[in-house]
């Protein structure tokens, strides 16, 4: 092969790599701009554990129930962000920014329950924001009933209702619909043993994907 041969393949290679690299880009900057849907908020971490009774720890349940959260998301193909992938500790104010910064629609903390002096204490609670329906097409307290109406559908725990709580930093600082959902009372040794089970936490997160779906349909009515 002569020279002049060598430097034309060589210039159609490069040429091909570059229109390889600018797709490329082009795709992951559609990514970078696809709108998040919800703010997955997994409460505690890292050093801030949580509530802790017989060795477990309310950081891993709450995460445990983000990630099984994120697979339902995912295959229903709804957008999503973690305020944290990990056991990392994340400040309250920094959550809201991280749901506020990604112009989430939505934004579901995810604790436990528990009572030091009050083991016989049980059941399932959403806690919400009091912000007015006019701001949005979505309150907190219509969005927290949502959730807690899928939570004990799915899991048939006791039903403690959904409560405004317009003090909680880190659903008061969101500018979004924002609840906390209580999944249980790690203080009962029988609401416990549920809780750390695979299988109950695999369903309260197919709760919290049924309970975002419908809320985002009203969202977008």
């Amino acid at each position: 092969m002569d020279k002049r041969r060598v430097i034309l393949w060589s210039l159609v290679a490069l040429f091909s790599m570059m229109v390889c690299l600018v797709m490329v880009l082009s795709f992951a900057g559609a990514d970078a701009e696809k709108k998040v849907q919800v703010a997955i908020d997994p409460g505690h971490g890292g050093q801030d554990s949580g509530s802790t009774y017989d060795g477990v720890e309310e950081k891993t349940l709450n995460l445990n129930i983000a990630l099984y959260l994120a697979e339902e998301l995912d295959e229903r193909g709804i957008s999503y962000i973690l305020t944290r992938e990990n056991d990392s500790f994340v400040s309250l104010g920094d959550r809201a920014y991280i749901a506020n910064d990604a112009k989430a629609e939505l934004f579901i903390s995810i604790h436990h329950n528990a009572i030091k002096n009050a083991t016989s204490a049980n059941g399932t609670e959403t806690l919400y924001y009091p912000n007015s329906a006019e701001d949005c097409k979505l309150s907190g307290e219509e969005l927290a009933s949502i959730i807690q109406r899928h939570l004990i559908t799915e899991l048939g725990t006791r039903d403690r209702g959904v409560i405004s709580r317009p003090n909680l930093a880190v659903i008061r600082k969101t500018n979004m619909p924002a609840c906390i959902a209580e999944i249980g009372y790690l203080s009962n040794a029988n609401e416990r043993g549920l809780l750390v089970s695979d299988n109950f936490q695999r369903l309260a997160a197919k709760a919290l994907a049924d309970a975002i779906e419908e809320a985002l349909g009203r969202i977008e009515e």
